[in-house]
Formats: C-alpha cells, sequence, structure tokens
C-alpha cells in the first residue's frame, strides 16, 4: 500500500508559498532547491527565499514589480538552477525528464515510461520536479495508484492494467489549492 500512495511531506513542507504575481517559475524552483539542499528537505544548508534566490539571480526589489512571464521559461529556470548551485557550492543538474512536444522534446520516452520514472523520482530522495503546464509551474510532491476496481482497494499489489494513476502536484500560488491531483 505505501508504494500506491506516496506523498513526501518534505516536498510539501519545502513549497514556497505564496508567490509573487506570476513567479511560479521562480516559486517551483525555489521549492525544489529547498527540498534538495536545505535542512528542510534533504541537505544541510539553510532555507533559501524567493528574495534570496532573485538577489542571487541578480534582481532587484521591489520583486513584486518584476514581469516575470516574458522571461521565466524552462530554459531559464534551468540556468538559474545552476546558478544558485554554483553560488551556494551544492552540485547538481537539470534537464528536460519528459516533455513530449516542442522545442527540447524528449525523444525515445513514451508516457507511460515517463510516468513509471517519475514515480520512481519521487521516491528518490536526490531528484526534485518542476511541472509546466499552461504557463504555469507546480511541484509534483506524489502520487497515488487508484485501483480500477473498488474490491481491489485494499489489494497489496495491482498491476499497471488494474489502476490509474494520480499526481500530487503542490501550487505556490494562494489563489489555488496547495495540491492537485492530474491524471
Amino acid at each position: 500500500m505505501m508504494q500506491r500512495k506516496v506523498l513526501d511531506q518534505r516536498r510539501w513542507l519545502c513549497m514556497s508559498r505564496p508567490q509573487y504575481q506570476k513567479s511560479c517559475g521562480i516559486s517551483a524552483l525555489v521549492s525544489c532547491w529547498n527540498y534538495l539542499y536545505s535542512n528542510l528537505g534533504n541537505g544541510s544548508c539553510r532555507p533559501i527565499s524567493q528574495e534570496e534566490a532573485l538577489s542571487v539571480l541578480g534582481f532587484k526589489p521591489p520583486f513584486c514589480e518584476i514581469r516575470f512571464g516574458p522571461f521565466t521559461g524552462n530554459v531559464a529556470l534551468m540556468r538559474w538552477f545552476q546558478l544558485l548551485n554554483k553560488h551556494f557550492g551544492v552540485p547538481g543538474r537539470s534537464f528536460y525528464f519528459y516533455k513530449p512536444h516542442g522545442k527540447g522534446c524528449t525523444i525515445g520516452l513514451s508516457s507511460n515510461d515517463a510516468l513509471a520514472r517519475l514515480k520512481l523520482g519521487l521516491m528518490d530522495e536526490n531528484m526534485a520536479f518542476i511541472y509546466h503546464c499552461q504557463n504555469h509551474y507546480f511541484c509534483p510532491v506524489g502520487y497515488e495508484d487508484v485501483p480500477l476496481a473498488a474490491s481491489d482497494a485494499y489489494k497489496p499489489v495491482l498491476l499497471d492494467s488494474e489502476a490509474e494513476t494520480w499526481i500530487l502536484i503542490a501550487d505556490s500560488s494562494r489563489k489555488h489549492p496547495g495540491i492537485h491531483y492530474k491524471l
């Protein structure tokens, strides 16, 4: 059962919430960084705030006036992750985990393979994820494999064909629930 219902409390604890207007990208990045490197998550560094990360990256206050939308993208977040790591002297890398369409799409990875790898990654304390969907960034924090048949609710082991997986996605926006489920 523990393999079917995974919610990493430390990932949830590290969520930077609330965000500045349209700063979901940097909020998600700070959340992942804190999970990987701070003592709120799996590291030994002190947690960093959005403001500290923005300052390290060269932004100046007032942070609430920054128009993040036009320049925050996947490549920028990966570059910023490397800059934060360099500044704080920690190792790490970032990459597209699964992107089925567009520039930088991943090749040779089916959606089923990506889901299986994501589930493994969510149990790995050395991995963190940012999910980009419809101009918003989120952080997956867990998943639930839900049996297709009610009679299997407490079945110890399910085949993939006997369940559907819902991903638990944390949101940094105060205008949305803290956790969404995504099929």
